[in-house]
Parts: structure tokens; sequence; C-alpha cells
């Protein structure tokens, strides 16, 4: 993408931000999701996606949890995707 000639025709501060998001963007291109800088008609559907997936997160956390024991007395957290592992005494 010429970004010279984009830049000519799209002014205004939402084309400003934008270009802004995708330089940063691309200089770290791993970490994409977290670095969000604008809340605008653009980035709308990147948080929409990231509130989603956390969201179903928390809701699998808030699932049941029944706790069998193994042989060394460690507690098994059985939830219903995973199971977790934590030390009881």
């Amino acid at each position: 993408m010429m970004m010279m000639m984009t830049m000519m025709k799209r002014r205004g501060r939402f084309w400003q931000k934008r270009r802004q998001w995708r330089m940063k963007e691309l200089s770290t291109s791993g970490r994409r999701r977290n670095l969000l800088v604008t809340w605008s008609k653009w980035s709308w559907g990147i948080i929409k996606r990231k509130r989603r997936r956390n969201q179903q997160v928390k809701r699998r956390e808030q699932q049941t949890v029944k706790k069998t024991r193994t042989a060394s007395g460690r507690a098994v957290m059985v939830l219903g995707h995973q199971r977790r592992w934590c030390q009881t005494n």
C-alpha cells in the first residue's frame, strides 16, 4: 500500500488515528490484539472480539468446580473443559 497516496486522499482524525495504529501494529506484529489506540469504527471489531473472549473465559471459570483427589493428595480441579492442578495440604 502506498502511504503517500492515501495520506493525500484521506484526511481527518479517524484516518490519522488509523494510520498511527497501523504503524504501531507493524512495529509490534506479535501482540496485535492489545494495542488498540482508538475507539473508532475501525477498531471496534477487534475490541468486540477481545471482550467476547474474556467473557467466555469468565464463564468457564465460573462453572462448578468439582475437586477430586489424586493419589499424592493433590487436588485436581475438574472444570468442564480442562483440568487444573493446585496444591492443597
